[in-house]
C-alpha cells in the first residue's frame, strides 16, 4: 500500500471512528447536577453543582461519592459507607441534620441503583 492510498484510508475513516468514540464516551460517562435542595454533602457537593460520572463503575470504595436511583425515580447524592460482595452499598450523608437521613436506614441499595460515580466536580460560581 503506497503512501496516497494510506492517506485516502485515513481521512474515510477519521470520522466513523471519531463517531464510534463519542458514543463510547457517552455510553460509560456522563454529566449530573446536584438537585436543589440536596443536602446530604452540602460542603463538597452544593446544591447545582455539575459532576462527570462513570456511569459503569467497577468497583466502589468507601467514601466514594455516587448518585442513587430513588424508588420514586429521584436521584439522591451520598457516599459509600460499605461495599458489599454483591455489588450493592449502604450509604451514608456528611450532613448529620439532612432531611434524606431516613433513607441510610433502608438498607443497601443494589448495585443497579447506582447512577454513577463521582470523578469530578464543576462547582458553580468556581
Amino acid at each position: 500500500m503506497n503512501s496516497l492510498s494510506l492517506a485516502r484510508l485515513m481521512r474515510r475513516s477519521t470520522g466513523p471512528v471519531a463517531i464510534l468514540c463519542l458514543v463510547l464516551l457517552w455510553w460509560h460517562y456522563g454529566l449530573l447536577r446536584v438537585p436543589v435542595g440536596m443536602d446530604t454533602l452540602p460542603d463538597s457537593h452544593p446544591p447545582r453543582t455539575v459532576c462527570l460520572i462513570d456511569k459503569r463503575p467497577s468497583r466502589l470504595q468507601p467514601g466514594a461519592v455516587v448518585f442513587v436511583s430513588l424508588p420514586d425515580g429521584s436521584v439522591l447524592l451520598s457516599r459509600v459507607a460499605e461495599a458489599l460482595a454483591d455489588g450493592s452499598v449502604r450509604i451514608r450523608h456528611d450532613n448529620r441534620d439532612s432531611r434524606f437521613r431516613r433513607l441510610e436506614r433502608l438498607g443497601p441499595f443494589a448495585a443497579a441503583a447506582v447512577r454513577g460515580l463521582v470523578l469530578t466536580q464543576f462547582t458553580p460560581g468556581s
